[in-house]
């Protein structure tokens, strides 16, 4: 229905508060706790999705680390 089309699809994916909020919906694990969500997207910082960024890179290429940060295939910290 066109007539109920606020936004584009594109405008939908790239709104970081909406995105926030379909990843707490969906109990993604760095995002299922959180209890509150900024009204505005100008409130949610940019890089708030950089860590699920590059662990869903990490996992594309079957690199396994934890989140203390150590590789589990060397078994070394990685700070």
């Amino acid at each position: 229905m066109v007539e109920f089309d606020f936004v584009t699809e594109k405008e939908m994916e790239e709104n970081r508060r909406f995105r926030l909020i379909q990843l707490r919906n969906e109990e993604v694990t760095e995002f299922r706790n959180y209890k509150m969500i900024p009204a505005l997207e100008r409130e949610v910082p940019k890089d708030t999705f950089a860590v699920s960024r590059i662990l869903a890179i990490m996992m594309m290429v079957n690199m396994k680390v934890n989140f203390c940060g150590v590789d589990t295939f060397t078994r070394k910290c990685n700070y």
